[in-house]
């Protein structure tokens, strides 16, 4: 690929690619071992690379010293059994100063430690970030904007960021959003141990497709529970 864009060079572009091929298996059929909640297959006795394979492609153009498009795709098996690439990286990035920059477009939800380096393997420490952790948060892009800061603050390394945007995914018979996220982080690195700090608020809405929730839900409207349609689907949920 080109070599990555320089900044003060406009008109640079780079390329790049990740990508992990990878076999699980279960030692038994009726547990089937899957890496994200989202995933509709997974891995039972036979050897499956449903779970963890992945392949994805990025691309940075320098649109002047101080403003660069980034735009990555990744295909990996996502809701069901599909593995059409889905767009996880569209943003702008402007560095306001040395240490602060500012996004806009879609970036990655710093749910996790992780968050950023979710799909590519080769830069965990495991052969998958520990699943009982990070099967919790099934939202994974934010759209809308962010700040970062990063400085040092003696032998301590600091990135503080701030975000606000909203999320989209497909899950089993149906969808879900996140709506008015905003949040924090606070990361810090002193040598080789790293911390971070995360604290995001957002309104989930969920909506099942399913025959038998929409049923209910129908009943529940033309009944005096009516109020309890939204509570089941999560409508404006904190």
């Amino acid at each position: 690929p080109p070599a990555p864009a320089t900044a003060g060079e406009p008109g640079n572009w780079s390329i790049s690619g990740f990508g992990t091929a990878a076999a699980a298996r279960s030692n038994r059929n009726d547990l089937i071992f899957r890496s994200s909640i989202l995933q509709d297959s997974g891995a039972r006795k036979e050897f499956s690379a449903a779970p963890d394979s992945a392949l994805g492609v990025q691309a940075n153009f320098s649109l002047n010293p101080d403003l660069t498009a980034s735009l990555q795709g990744v295909s990996r098996q996502w809701t069901g059994e599909s593995y059409a690439p889905h767009i996880t990286l569209a943003m702008l990035r402007y560095q306001l100063l040395p240490d602060l920059s500012l996004r806009v477009g879609r970036t990655r939800l710093p749910f996790f430690m992780l968050s950023d380096s979710l799909n590519l393997n080769y830069a965990n420490p495991w052969v998958r970030p520990p699943v009982e952790v990070y099967t919790l948060g099934v939202f994974a892009d934010l759209d809308g904007i962010d700040a970062l800061y990063s400085t040092s603050v003696g032998a301590v390394d600091v990135e503080m960021q701030v975000f606000g945007g909203r999320s989209n995914i497909d899950i089993p018979d149906g969808n879900a959003k996140l709506r008015q996220a905003r949040g924090a982080k606070l990361g810090l690195t002193y040598g080789g141990l790293s911390l971070q700090f995360t604290h995001t608020a957002a309104r989930l809405d969920l909506f099942w497709g399913d025959p038998g929730f929409t049923r209910l839900v129908s009943a529940l409207q033309a009944s005096p529970f009516a109020a309890v349609a939204n509570d089941l689907s999560g409508s404006g949920s904190p």
